[in-house]
């Protein structure tokens, strides 16, 4: 057995080659951070970056009741909304913001059911004017306003399936955990 190794968002995804058959592995439930564009193209670029015949093995959150859900993303410790607030304390601190205090947003974690995705946000607590020194901008959000920082899909298997054969990764089997909350499928290129 010999590693693979890629940038998942590279879009010129080339894995190296070995004889016989290979496998690339995308485990995690990450899929579910990509909508469902993104999919297309990352499920694209894996088909075309092995031959036929390969594999492709896919972990893969699935749809569960919304209350679980909504509680995970909104636990009561706060583990959740720190992280998620602490993207504004990346961008302070990475592209040198004036204006710009973690304090100044509430996280929001909502469920979108047409999406069958939980969406991470942060609010506005009061109007911020921002600066970014590294880039030379301001940025201006009134009180109230979201960003949307983060998705979460969970996933039909049915639909999963036929969005990794419309890129050419042919289901051949499926295990989930005995609660039917995550699934790792395997598929094959056509």
């Amino acid at each position: 057995v010999q590693p693979l190794h890629g940038d998942f968002n590279d879009p010129d995804l080339t894995l190296s080659t070995y004889p016989g058959p290979q496998m690339a592995i995308f485990l995690g439930g990450t899929i579910g951070n990509l909508d469902e564009t993104q999919r297309a193209s990352f499920f694209g670029r894996i088909a075309r970056s092995l031959k036929p015949g390969d594999y492709f093995l896919l972990g893969a959150d699935l749809i569960k009741d919304t209350g679980r859900l909504i509680a995970a993303y909104n636990d009561r410790a706060g583990v959740t909304a720190d992280f998620n607030r602490n993207v504004i304390e990346v961008l302070r601190t990475g592209l040198d913001a004036q204006g710009l205090y973690v304090d100044d947003f509430e996280h929001i974690a909502r469920w979108n059911p047409p999406e069958h995705r939980i969406e991470m946000w942060l609010r506005a607590r009061r109007d911020v004017v921002a600066h970014f020194g590294a880039i030379e901008r301001t940025w201006e959000l009134p009180a109230g306003a979201e960003i949307l920082t983060e998705i979460s899909t969970k996933f039909d298997l049915d639909v999963l399936h036929q969005e990794m054969a419309r890129q050419g990764l042919e289901h051949t089997h499926t295990w989930t955990d005995h609660a039917g909350d995550f699934s790792v499928v395997l598929a094959r290129v056509g």
